[in-house]
């Protein structure tokens, strides 16, 4: 199956979803009298979710990415594992060049003048005493 990839910064977000929507439809026009198109598997899943036909028509065409509680209703819809549908990987090419705490050996993020939110607590008490 084809997946898309959506870069996540640390993360990458795969999708099947439209791979599994074709197949769906192929499935159901092997067995079925009547042709299934993408317009009724839409009208069918959106029914099922409370989601709209225009956005799953969106997310198959990889331009937006469900919510967690609508991944699970997709689904619950098409009985499959969620992690069968969307799965989510570390990004290997991920850099994090976002600024780190001055103090020795602390290396949580920076959160204001070159501390980490401890230190820079820290160090207000340390003024408000003298």
């Amino acid at each position: 199956m084809k997946t898309e990839k959506e870069q996540l910064g640390k993360y990458i977000l795969k999708s099947n979803f439209a791979s599994i929507l074709k197949t769906e439809i192929h499935r159901r026009n092997i067995t079925g009298r009547k042709k299934t198109t993408y317009t009724d598997l839409y009208e069918e899943i959106a029914e099922h979710t409370g989601m709209t036909p225009n956005m799953l028509m969106v997310m198959k065409q990889g331009n937006a990415n469900p919510s967690l509680p609508n991944a699970l209703a997709i689904a619950d819809y098409l009985r499959m594992d969620v992690n069968d549908i969307w799965s989510v990987e570390m990004n290997d090419e991920y850099v994090d060049d976002r600024s780190r705490c001055i103090v020795n050996r602390c290396n949580r993020l920076e959160f204001v003048k070159g501390l980490c939110q401890s230190h820079y607590t820290e160090q207000r008490r340390e003024e408000k005493r003298k």
